[in-house]
């Protein structure tokens, strides 16, 4: 399960932001972008789907477009000002639904010999059960030293 909350873009003009912060959404916006272009080329099939682009698309290419199931949600404002952000936000959804996966289960089969499996988790656990019978054993034991006190 990978989880990812994108944010949005970074508006450099709108938010003012200057130094370390300035670099810091230039490389949001940048991952946008590969992420963006990653979109456009799964939802037009190409050939080459640029997924070394940026980080982000490399942590997320084993959840766009392969054996996988997809959720994106997306928000967006109501507010006028920011129209221009809502429906670049819907432009980006709407590639996204164009989207097409093949997801299937992952089926294989495994011969397990049962014999020899019980043998196997016996030896494991049979040291950890005699420890708790000592230990509980012991416990008993303080208990009724602590009564003949009492």
């Amino acid at each position: 399960l990978t989880v990812i909350d994108l944010a949005g873009s970074e508006r450099v003009k709108k938010s003012g932001v200057e130094g370390a912060q300035f670099k810091e959404a230039t490389a949001i916006n940048r991952s946008l972008l590969a992420l963006g272009n990653v979109v456009s080329a799964l939802a037009a099939k190409k050939g080459h789907v640029p997924m070394r682009d940026s980080k982000l698309t490399r942590i997320l290419d084993g959840s766009m477009g392969g054996n996988c199931r997809t959720v994106l949600l997306v928000c967006a404002s109501p507010a006028s000002v920011n129209a221009p952000e809502s429906l670049s936000t819907f432009e980006f959804a709407s590639r996204a639904m164009r989207v097409e996966v093949d997801a299937r289960v992952n089926a294989s089969i495994v011969e397990v010999d049962s014999k020899a499996l019980l043998k196997d988790l016996s030896k494991v656990a049979e040291p950890e059960a005699f420890a708790a019978r000592t230990a509980l054993e012991e416990l008993r034991a303080e208990e009724a030293v602590v009564a003949e006190r009492v």
